[in-house]
């Protein structure tokens, strides 16, 4: 696979079916956005093939992985700061992210399958793009859904350990959870949805881990404005935005580049299938560079919020590093 090449491959929660962008021949767009709301999408058009499992050839590329990752002290740092800054001003959530540096041999082919089978319910990708080079995922999390005329997004938020006996969770959980779809409900109608109905929140699971999620339904006669309206969700940046976008900015010691961003296809007949970039990473020749965060509110410990992100990078690391 050429280093100027784009290469479009996923596949949608609940299917084995392995999709790709075949450019040029369609009115099917493919976006890849990134976290900086000011930041503009990539956009591939084409139509919507169905493709082979058995006859993908990925190759990964040649640039080297970064050395440097976050340091747990630092993510510490941060955590305390961010608490601290909840109690003195009107931020109610930050989400903070770390990177993590995984080295290891990957197959690019054999991972995606792999990510596949480990996450069925996800949204399962790999992206190649001279402007972004390689990046792979499953995220469990919709940004806009569309099945029928009506539109489904999500609210998702809080983190534990998968447990075989269920056990209620937190306050701190719940609240951030809470924030989270008083958050998108707002954002939905001053984009001038209309019919939303929420969901009761319920626990869903993404491998060791478990998140507290609510779906949200609604009718848009405007896609693209609520998709402005809806980006970055609070579950990725925080509430307020912009005051969580200004700490997010003077805290964390990396750019987030495409993670937290958006992704996924919007057909010719309006069907919208876009997912919020979680549980993703960049690939490189030598490894892969995981990222991952976690919501912060006046109740985070962090130490915990430090684990917290160390179980959301190993739920990626782990399927795709040999």
């Amino acid at each position: 696979m050429p280093e100027n090449e784009t290469h479009i491959y996923w596949s949608h929660p609940g299917s084995r079916e392995l999709l790709a962008l075949k450019e040029g021949e369609g009115n099917d767009r493919f976006y890849f956005a990134p976290f900086d709301p000011e930041g503009e999408p990539i956009v591939l058009e084409g139509k919507v093939v169905e493709s082979q499992w058995d006859e993908l050839s990925l190759t990964k590329p040649s640039a080297k992985m970064p050395d440097t990752g976050t340091l747990a002290q630092d993510h510490r740092t941060w955590v305390k700061s961010a608490i601290q800054f909840i109690a003195d001003s009107d931020l109610d959530k930050v989400v903070l992210s770390t990177i993590n540096p995984t080295p290891g041999s990957i197959e690019v082919s054999e991972s995606l399958k792999a990510l596949r089978e480990c996450y069925p319910q996800a949204m399962v990708y790999v992206f190649h793009h001279p402007d972004t080079g390689m990046w792979m995922g499953a995220s469990p999390e919709p940004l806009i859904n569309s099945s029928e005329g009506r539109y489904m997004t999500a609210s998702l938020a809080g983190t534990r350990l998968y447990e075989e006996v269920p056990v209620p969770w937190g306050q701190k959980e719940s609240l951030e959870q809470s924030i989270v779809t008083d958050y998108i409900k707002s954002k939905l109608r001053e984009s001038g949805a209309t019919e939303l109905r929420i969901s009761r929140p319920e626990t869903i699971r993404f491998g060791d881990i478990e998140h507290i999620r609510s779906e949200i339904r609604f009718g848009s006669d405007d896609l693209d404005k609520t998709i402005r309206h809806l980006h970055p969700t609070p579950a990725v940046c925080g509430t307020p935005l912009n005051t969580a976008i200004k700490f997010i900015q003077e805290h964390e010691k990396h750019p987030r580049k495409w993670y937290t961003g958006y992704f996924g296809v919007i057909r010719e007949n309006t069907d919208a299938q876009l997912f919020v970039n979680l549980r993703c990473c960049e690939v490189f020749s030598d490894g892969i560079l995981v990222y991952a965060g976690g919501g912060i509110t006046f109740e985070s410990e962090p130490e915990h919020e430090w684990e917290e992100t160390r179980a959301k990078a190993a739920s990626i690391a782990q399927v795709m590093i040999k």
